[in-house]
């Protein structure tokens, strides 16, 4: 729903920044909120996305890294997918070519074989 407490388009961004003092782009929204499609493309054309594809984004500088329950260090990107709802929604920070989607006991991250 647009302009709900969820609801984080990029002018807002800037004011939250002001106000908070906090300047990252976590620190403003949170996965399953819904961006609009100015926020989009700001990740969109700011570097070449690591993964891109119908309704889905993600930007293409490495975010941070988890690790594996085998030890190995993998990248995460900063996400965006099209929702069932037609929104655009911010996903987190999730590894290559995944995304969230809401299995009814919570989030899980999948392939993202439908949305690309």
């Amino acid at each position: 729903m647009k302009n709900g407490d969820n609801y984080r388009p990029l002018e807002g961004w800037a004011a939250f920044a002001e106000s908070t003092g906090k300047h990252g782009y976590t620190d403003y929204v949170k996965p399953g909120d819904i961006v609009d499609k100015a926020t989009y493309n700001h990740f969109c054309d700011c570097l070449p996305p690591a993964a891109f594809g119908r309704g889905y984004l993600q930007m293409g500088e490495t975010f941070n890294h988890i690790c594996t329950e085998d030890g190995r260090a993998v990248p995460t990107f900063l996400t965006f997918a099209r929702g069932e709802d037609g929104e655009l929604h911010f996903c987190g920070d999730l590894p290559y070519r995944r995304y969230r989607k809401d299995d009814g006991k919570g989030e899980i991250a999948i392939w993202p074989g439908d949305v690309l």
